[in-house]
């Protein structure tokens, strides 16, 4: 790998204490030491290059951010896995989230139900996410109208409203939280959700 000549020559204890006092050149070093081994581990997980490259991306800017930490560290590879692993279940969470509004909301797409309650069961959560879209605000509404309803990608919202997907990406998961809260403050998230596997498995 990169730099391996110059970590020979280097303690990992003392490469950690430069780092955290601030060197960039040293962090560069850990940087290319284990961007491929963590890429990989990642990449395992979400088999999309586009979410690993982010989330590998976020692994490397965080350690640095809180870089004074790593003079605590006894192992950098066990704290760059678990870093990577946080993010990683945060993604997944988010994405699980996300299915499951997704999914809500397509419904009224789909046949309708066989059993009347179901439809007012369904009617009912529908209304409540309707609202919590309605809350956000305009940028962040039409986001998440456009990713959730549209069916648009982050990229393809990023060149229509000419913004960064960075910036996409921020809005749209606000606005997916502020759903999740909206929906679990109605005391309905737990029920929606299970609503939803219900009608999903029902269907399949």
């Amino acid at each position: 790998m990169a730099h391996s000549g110059i970590v020979h020559h280097i303690n990992e204890e003392d490469l950690l204490l430069a780092v955290s006092q601030g060197s960039y050149k040293m962090y560069s070093i850990l940087y290319n030491l284990y961007l491929d081994e963590v890429y990989r581990y990642v990449f395992l997980c979400t088999k999309s290059e586009e979410k690993t490259e982010d989330i590998v991306q976020n692994t490397f800017l965080k350690i640095w951010e809180k870089r004074s930490t790593l003079v605590n560290v006894r192992s950098f590879r066990s704290y760059v896995y678990k870093v990577s692993k946080n993010l990683l279940i945060d993604e997944l969470r988010r994405n699980q989230t996300e299915a499951k509004i997704l999914s809500l909301l397509k419904l009224d797409s789909e046949e309708s139900f066989e059993r009347s309650d179901s439809k007012i069961i369904y009617g009912q959560y529908y209304q409540i996410i309707q609202e919590a879209i309605n809350l956000l605000p305009e940028k962040r509404k039409q986001i998440v109208i456009m990713r959730l309803m549209d069916d648009m990608s982050l990229d393809e919202i990023a060149t229509h409203l000419s913004i960064s997907k960075s910036v996409v990406k921020k809005q749209f998961y606000a606005g997916i939280d502020l759903i999740k809260r909206h929906l679990r403050f109605n005391g309905e998230l737990p029920h929606a959700i299970s609503f939803i596997m219900l009608v999903l498995l029902g269907r399949s």
